[in-house]
Parts: structure tokens; sequence; C-alpha cells
């Protein structure tokens, strides 16, 4: 079994900005989370519930920006 990684800042942004375009599902992250060994440090719940968690806040920043 790999170390545990927590996943950046900048691969976040990549992986919702696919979700947002309807480039990639969320299953197949998880199954890369889950092949790579990320787990968040802050993570509450399930590793679905914080991804998801993490997507809508990021929805919903960029729709206050107006983007």
């Amino acid at each position: 079994m790999g170390k545990i990684k927590e996943p950046t800042g900048m691969l976040l942004n990549g992986i919702y900005e696919m979700l947002y375009r309807d480039e990639i599902t969320l299953e197949l992250v998880l199954e890369y989370f889950e092949r790579e060994h990320y787990k968040a440090e802050d993570q509450s719940g399930t590793l679905k519930e914080w991804l998801l968690q993490g997507y809508y806040s990021w929805k919903e920043a960029r729709i206050i920006a107006g983007e």
C-alpha cells in the first residue's frame, strides 16, 4: 500500500474545472484518488462527500465572480 498523499489546491482546481465542463466524472476522480492514495487532512465523512463539498464551494465562488 502506498503512502497517503494530500491533494494540492492546484490538483483540486483542475479536477473541479474538468467536472464543471463535464470532461470527467466524479467516479473517475474517486477511482484515481483511491488508486493514488489521496486523502485530505481535513476530510470529514467520505472522500466523495469531501470532494463534492469542495466542488460546490468552488462552483459557488465562480458564480459569485461572474464567470
